[in-house]
C-alpha cells in the first residue's frame, strides 16, 4: 500500500476487546489531514495511538516529543497525521489492543496524570484554533467531556490530589478563556 500509492503513512484498523466491529471498513486513500483531525475528535481510535502505523522516516523526524508520561502517544501522532499529505487507511485488522488494568499506561493516576492530559488538550486546541477552525466547537465539546472526566477522577483521590488537580482544571479554563475559546 506504502509503494502502490507512494504513501507517507499507512494505518492498519485497530479493534480490541471491548469492541467487535472495526472502524476503516474499506481502504482509503487519504489527502487531507482535516479528515485525521475530524477522526481523532470523533474518536476513532487508530487516530489516537502510534500503534499500528508503518511510518515514511523523514515523518518522524519533524515531530517535536513531548516530555510527557501520559497521553504522549496521542501528542506525537496528532502532529504525525497533521503533516502527512498521504495516507492509506487500511480496513485490513492489523493492530488488536488489549486492554490491560495492569499496565503502567491504566494505573498512572494523580496530578502528572492530568497535567499531561492538560498539556495535550492545549496542543490540540491550538492546533484547531489555527489549522482546523471548523473543529473548534467539536474540540470543545470533547475537553468539556474530559475536564468532567478528570474532576470526577480526582474527587475519589486524596484531597489534596483533589484540590490541584481542580486547581490545574481551573487554570486551564482561565487560560482557555483568555484566549476566546
Amino acid at each position: 500500500a506504502a509503494e502502490r500509492y507512494a504513501a507517507d503513512l499507512v494505518c492498519c484498523n485497530f479493534c480490541d476487546n471491548d469492541v467487535d466491529q472495526a472502524e476503516i471498513t474499506e481502504d482509503q486513500f487519504v489527502t487531507d489531514s482535516r479528515y485525521h483531525i475530524e477522526s481523532f475528535w470523533k474518536g476513532m481510535r487508530y487516530a489516537h495511538s502510534l500503534c499500528g502505523k508503518l511510518y515514511r522516516r523523514d515523518v518522524l523526524l519533524e515531530v517535536k516529543y513531548p516530555e510527557l508520561q501520559y497521553a504522549e502517544d496521542t501528542y506525537v501522532v496528532t502532529q504525525v497525521l497533521h503533516n502527512v499529505p498521504r495516507t492509506v487507511l487500511l480496513s485490513y485488522v492489523g493492530y488488536h489492543y488489549v486492554n490491560n488494568t495492569k499496565s503502567l499506561t491504566r494505573a498512572a493516576k494523580g496530578i502528572r496524570r492530568e497535567s499531561d492530559v492538560l498539556v495535550l488538550m492545549e496542543f490540540m486546541t491550538t492546533l484547531c484554533q489555527e489549522r482546523y477552525p471548523e473543529f473548534l466547537t467539536l474540540c470543545q465539546q470533547r475537553w468539556t467531556i474530559l475536564l468532567f472526566n478528570l474532576i470526577c477522577a480526582a474527587s475519589s483521590s486524596e484531597k489534596t490530589e483533589r484540590r490541584t488537580a481542580e486547581t490545574l482544571v481551573r487554570m486551564h479554563i482561565s487560560k482557555a478563556g483568555s484566549k476566546g475559546y
